[in-house]
């Protein structure tokens, strides 16, 4: 098991014996109460805690994922071009490709770069 992964699972373990003690310590009725509206919920005070630790929670990760909309867009945009990018880049290659086997002498390229033995010696 990975390091980061073990250190996670320790974390979730530690706060869920946190939360179980909490719930057990704190199983009273607590009346919650809307004002300005006229309700009113009796609920033990682990469930009220719990409960609006877990709304906060969703509340954020709303708020993120809303925040977060420009960035995805511009990831979206970066992604298509990309993806052109590497489509364009590929012909080039294919076209190279073809280039090397047309040319005299194949794709070693011994006709494209003159032959050592042909250069005369001395100067």
């Amino acid at each position: 098991m990975k390091p980061m992964k073990l250190i996670g699972w320790g974390i979730l373990v530690v706060v869920a014996l946190i939360a179980v003690v909490f719930a057990i310590h704190n199983h009273g009725a607590q009346t919650v109460n809307f004002w300005p509206l006229p309700y009113a919920l009796s609920a033990p005070l682990y469930a009220v805690v719990i409960t609006a630790l877990a709304a906060g929670f969703v509340l954020g990760a709303i708020a993120s994922w809303v925040g977060g909309r420009g960035w995805r867009k511009l990831a979206r945009q970066r992604r298509r071009e990309n993806d052109a990018l590497m489509r364009e880049l590929d012909g080039f290659k294919a076209k190279e490709r073809e280039r090397a086997l047309a040319a005299p002498g194949g794709p070693s390229g011994e006709a494209a770069a003159p032959s050592r033995a042909l250069v005369g010696k001395g100067g």
